[in-house]
C-alpha cells in the first residue's frame, strides 16, 4: 500500500509476471527480480528516492507541484506515463507491466522535495521530467523533454545533453548552456525573417561576427598592454644607465 501512484479512487495495482523458465532457474529469477523491482508507476518519496534512481535500469521520473490526480497536470502525467509504459489491464483493478531491455521504471514525485535542485528540478518551474540513465548520469531539459509531449521527446533522448556531478558535469552544463543559447538565437533570427528558411543563416553569421569582434578586442587589448610594458622596460633601462665620469686632473 502506498507504493503506487496515484492513490485514491483511481489507484490500480501493478504486477510483473515471470514465466516458468524464470521460476525454475535461481539465477534467472534473481535477474528478473532486479529488472522488475519497481512495477507500475511508483510513488517516489524522500525514503525510496535513492533506491529508485539507483536501480539497474533507466528511470523516468515526473516531478509535480502537487502529485494529485485531481488536477489537470496530474491527470496529464498519468495519461502520458501510461501511454509510454503501455500496461495491459488484468481482471479487477490491476495492470501488468512488461519490461524489456530499453524499458524504464516509472515514478512520480513531489517536485518541492529538498535536493531535487541537484538534478535541475526547481520547485518554481514544474512540472518537469528527468531520466536517470545510470548512477551518475541523468537527462533533464526544460525545453526538449516536456511532459505534454513525453512519448515523442523520449525518442530524442540520444540527441539530448547529459548531466553529471563533478568537474565533468560543469563541462556538460557549459555545452548544454551554449546549445540552448544558440537555439534561442536561431529562433530570434527566424522571427526576424518572418519564418523564412533563410533566417537559419542569420544565426551562424551572427555567431561568427561576435567571435571575430571578440578576437579583435582581445588582440587590441593585448597589443596595448604589451606596448605599455615594453615602454616601461625601455624607460627603466635608460634611467639605470650612469653617465661616464670625467677624467681626473692633478
Amino acid at each position: 500500500p502506498g507504493t503506487q501512484w496515484p492513490q485514491g479512487p483511481r489507484a490500480r495495482a501493478a504486477a510483473a509476471i515471470a514465466g516458468d523458465e524464470v521460476m525454475e532457474d535461481p539465477a534467472k529469477l534473481f535477474a528478473w527480480l532486479r529488472d522488475n523491482r519497481f512495477p507500475g508507476i511508483t510513488n517516489i518519496t524522500f525514503y525510496n528516492f535513492p533506491d529508485f534512481v539507483n536501480a539497474q535500469r533507466g528511470v523516468l521520473l515526473v516531478a509535480l507541484r502537487q502529485p494529485s490526480i485531481f488536477d489537470g497536470v496530474g491527470k496529464l502525467a498519468l495519461d502520458k506515463l501510461r501511454e509510454v509504459a503501455g500496461p495491459v489491464a488484468l481482471q479487477g483493478s490491476a495492470d501488468r507491466f512488461d519490461y524489456g531491455p530499453d524499458s524504464f521504471f516509472y515514478g512520480v514525485t513531489d517536485g518541492t522535495l529538498n535536493g531535487l535542485d541537484a538534478f535541475g528540478i526547481y520547485r518554481h518551474r514544474l512540472p518537469r521530467v528527468v531520466v536517470f540513465e545510470a548512477r551518475d548520469t541523468w537527462i533533464e531539459d526544460e525545453e526538449e523533454l516536456r511532459l505534454e509531449r513525453l512519448p515523442a521527446d523520449l525518442q530524442r533522448l540520444p540527441q539530448l545533453w547529459r548531466s553529471a556531478p563533478g568537474h565533468y558535469g560543469y563541462v556538460l552544463a557549459a555545452g548544454k548552456g551554449a546549445t540552448a543559447a544558440y537555439r534561442q538565437l536561431d529562433q530570434a533570427c527566424m522571427s526576424l525573417a518572418s519564418g523564412h528558411p533563410a533566417g537559419h543563416v542569420l544565426a551562424p553569421v551572427s555567431v561568427a561576427c561576435m567571435l571575430l569582434s571578440w578576437l579583435w578586442l582581445v588582440r587590441t587589448v593585448s597589443r596595448t598592454v604589451l606596448g605599455s610594458l615594453l615602454e616601461d622596460d625601455s624607460g627603466d633601462a635608460g634611467a639605470g644607465q650612469k653617465a661616464p665620469e670625467g677624467k681626473k686632473t692633478k
